[in-house]
This record gives structure tokens, sequence and C-alpha cells, in this order.
């Protein structure tokens, strides 16, 4: 079974991205070319980039909820950042661990990959063309777990590139959405509702495309995330959307409620889980 993450494709490569993956194919071409110190210097960026932007963001969110209208921001936000700039360096060194066991011929990598890697690093030094084979396309992988049922676990493995840009895409939204879920429980009254943003993509998941742009009360947004009855839940891998938190009582429009969303999935709107 393919992860969860591969049927949704990845639009745009940040540049980054497309630097480490022209590395990739030239080390898959030429393995003599292979540098430790080069993998290690993308995944320094890759930290530097995401503490920069993290910070960033919870500044701005900060600065538009709290210190525009003369209130201090609560320091639990300067430990939710903390707690995902380090979530993110452990994400980096588990990613770039294994795909340099990849590129090295060592740890998950095949008896037959590593003899060909070897035979071309000898082809390389030698000056000579390198062995074109299936094994050499499938260098510098990642080595990920996920829960299928119950306790069992399924190993899978992800191309370095992709994977990362999964994570670019997919990480500082959810920074975002958990500043605004810790946010709504300093909202006073006794109801909040969620607003999705809008973001109409044709080849979008089921579930986003149904809520994109909608306003959903808390149930109906838990059936909306829920992985274990939607096949592709709302803030799925590389999800664009959020949601901001807004106060019942100064909204007087549509609302999308659990009875909504339960109707969608018997009408196959949504579809659910198998």
């Amino acid at each position: 079974m393919a992860p969860r993450f591969g049927k949704f494709k990845i639009r745009r490569r940040h540049p980054m991205i497309n630097d480490l993956r022209r590395y990739l194919l030239e080390v898959a071409e030429r393995p003599g070319r292979f540098n430790t110190a080069v993998l290690s210097g993308f995944r320094q960026q890759l930290i530097v980039w995401f503490n920069d932007r993290a910070e960033s963001t919870i500044n701005a969110l900060n600065k538009q909820y709290f210190t525009d209208k003369g209130q201090p921001a609560p320091p639990i936000f300067n430990a939710l950042l903390q707690r995902y700039q380090n979530i993110w360096a452990q994400q980096m060194t588990r990613a770039f661990a294994t795909a340099h066991d990849s590129l090295t011929g060592t740890g998950i990598m095949r008896k037959a990959t590593r003899l060909t890697l070897v035979t071309n690093i000898a082809r390389d030094l030698a000056g000579l063309p390198p062995v074109e084979t299936e094994n050499t396309k499938a260098l510098g992988l990642v080595r990920l777990t996920r829960q299928v049922k119950g306790r069992r676990r399924r190993v899978f493995r992800q191309p370095l590139d992709t994977y990362l840009q999964m994570l670019m895409n997919t990480v500082p939204r959810n920074l975002v959405r958990e500043y605004e879920s810790i946010r709504g429980q300093f909202i006073i009254e006794e109801e909040v509702l969620y607003k999705v943003t809008p973001h109409p993509i044709p080849e979008s998941a089921d579930t986003c495309r149904f809520v994109s742009n909608k306003v959903l009360t808390k149930e109906a947004l838990d059936i909306a995330t829920s992985r274990t009855l939607l096949s592709a839940p709302l803030f799925h891998p590389n999800c664009r959307h959020s949601v901001a938190p807004i106060p019942k009582n100064r909204y007087n429009g549509r609302v999308i409620t659990a009875a909504t969303m339960r109707g969608a999935i018997r009408a196959g709107k949504i579809k659910r889980r198998k």
C-alpha cells in the first residue's frame, strides 16, 4: 500500500528541494561525488529555514491577535514555537540519517543495490560511465513507518526530496492550526465555530473541497479531520487549508454541522476509509 500522502501531488517545489534533487540525481549518476558534508549542509539549511519561518509566523499571529490590541501574548505560544522547532530538527535528523544510509549502501539498502553503488564508485574513479540499473535510481530513500490497523505497523520508503517537500508543506500549516486551536480557548463566548480557509484546487481531496471556505461546528470539524473515519481527511499531509476560530454569536451565515458531514459521507461526496 502506498503511503497516505502519496495520493496528493506536490505542485511546487521549494528552491532548496530543487537543489537537493539535482544533487541526488548527480550522485545517482556519479556515486563517487557523494559528500556527507553536502548532505549535512542541506539539513542545516532546512532547519534554519523552518526556525525563521516558524518564528515570523508566531510573531505575526501574536501581533494580530494580542499585541495590536494592547494585550500581552500568552507564553504558551512561545512554548508551542519551541516544541515545533524541536520536532522539525528531529524530523530532519531522522530523514537525512536514513537517506545517508541509502546513499552510502548501508542500512536499508538491498545487497544488489550496494553492489551496484560500489561498482559505480569504482567506474567513476576510472573515468567510466555508471552502470544503469533500477537500483541506481532508488538512492536517497527515507525509511518511514505508519500505523495500518490496530497495532500493526508498515514500513515504506519515500524519496528524500519528496518527503522533505511534504514536510515543508505540512508542518508550518500544522503550527498555524495548533495556534488557532489554542487561541480558541481564550475566546470567552460559550461556543466557537471554525472557518476553513478557501483554497480551490480541482485535484484536492474530497473532504477539502467539501469544507473549503465554509464554517464548521466543533463536532463537524472533528469528523472532517478524522483519520479513522475518512479516506482523505482535512489537514492531510500537503494540505493547504487552515482554520480560524470565530465566536458563534458574531456569525449569522450557514454552518456545516456534524449531521451535514455524516450526510455527505452517506451520499458518497466524502469517501469513508475502507
